[in-house]
């Protein structure tokens, strides 16, 4: 069973994403700058999204 904070971490990360996402479509992230932040959302997010 996931626990509160973790799906609030888990809520975090998928913001992110998408947000990151909408940017790219908007045309205000370069791919290259998509892709640089997306590593770094998903190191952070990592264990994160593992153990929910």
């Amino acid at each position: 069973m996931m626990n509160k904070s973790k799906a609030i971490k888990n809520s975090e990360c998928y913001y992110e994403l998408n947000m990151l996402s909408l940017l790219v479509k908007m045309n205000l992230l370069t791919e290259e700058e998509y892709k640089s932040i997306l590593e770094i959302v998903l190191e952070e997010s990592e264990s994160i999204l593992l153990t929910a």
